[in-house]
């Protein structure tokens, strides 16, 4: 991996790294990197990674650390990919009457650099409301989740989408896919939820998971629609969903770089998981003192 920095000098290749990693995952804004070098550096503002010529980190630097001992001096560099601009800024309170995405995009995201990953969704809205301190990614994410019914993401390279849930065919990992090393299944009774109780103005309402019951869960929840998120039932089926979510998580360790993959659909072949749903929550990518590898997570696709 090459990797390239920026001040106010213009962009200037970096010494070879001695160590490097990358995570990525869905529900976080940001893609972060951190990457040491051997001796000093000069301030930077930006940092960038190329994998085989093709650049796959494009961020802003956060933090740069230099240390002196025994055994020389080196610089560790902590950075976030451009939805960090994004998200640290603060845009201005309003109320949108029938905004697009291509307006959120042109206002929110345009002027820090974010790229469309592939043409926008001809998608408006009837009336949102950004209030006083949110940032410019929770205007875009707001208008996502009432307009769209997804969650957004900007990958490590700055390109925006605004469902992080990419289409396509599974990615395989096994048998004729990607190899794995290592497999690891975790399964968290624990986190099931059996029935959430809803206090209304009226009758009371109880909201199962039928699995859960017949898997001899017990564990109960208790909310009120008069002050819950929604005011919906909807919250409490969402209860239940992320009790479903921190259920079940695999972890799979491979060779080499994988690229931006998160959000993908994925099957597993062997290790009990043959037939599952699952998508590609979170990578972590690592690379020197051992050869480079991705810790990829798995989740259940139902409940993403």
């Amino acid at each position: 991996m090459t990797f390239y920095g920026e001040n106010e000098s213009g962009r200037f290749e970096l010494p070879a790294a001695i160590s490097v990693e990358i995570n990525c995952e869905l529900g976080v804004p940001a893609d972060d990197m951190t990457v040491t070098f051997p001796g000093a550096l000069p301030t930077l503002f930006r940092i960038y990674a190329q994998e085989n010529g093709e650049e796959v980190f494009c961020g802003v630097a956060d933090e740069q650390i230099e240390a002196r001992g025994n055994d020389g001096c080196k610089t560790t560099v902590c950075a976030r990919s451009l939805a960090a601009l994004a998200l640290d800024s603060e845009c201005e309170a309003g109320e949108y009457v029938s905004p697009s995405l291509s307006v959120m995009y042109l206002k929110h995201l345009l002027p820090f650099g974010i790229t469309p990953d592939s043409e926008l969704p001809n998608v408006s809205g009837s009336s949102m409301t950004v209030a006083r301190g949110q940032s410019h990614y929770f205007a875009v994410k707001k208008f996502c989740s009432i307009f769209m019914e997804t969650q957004p993401r900007i990958d490590s390279t700055g390109r925006f989408r605004a469902d992080a849930r990419k289409g396509g065919e599974p990615i395989v990992f096994g048998r004729s896919g990607i190899g794995f090393s290592r497999l690891v299944v975790r399964k968290r009774r624990c986190g099931l939820i059996s029935k959430v109780f809803v206090t209304t103005d009226g009758k009371p309402v109880t909201v199962s998971d039928k699995e859960a019951i017949l898997n001899g869960v017990v564990r109960e929840r208790r909310i009120s629609l008069l002050d819950s998120r929604t005011g919906t039932l909807s919250d409490a089926d969402e209860i239940i969903r992320k009790g479903r979510a921190s259920a079940f998580e695999a972890e799979l360790l491979c060779p080499d770089f994988l690229g931006d993959i998160v959000g993908s659909s994925a099957a597993v072949k062997g290790g009990g998981l043959d037939g599952m749903k699952l998508v590609i929550k979170r990578t972590k990518f690592t690379a020197g003192g051992s050869s480079p590898q991705t810790r990829v997570t798995l989740a259940l696709e139902e409940v993403l």
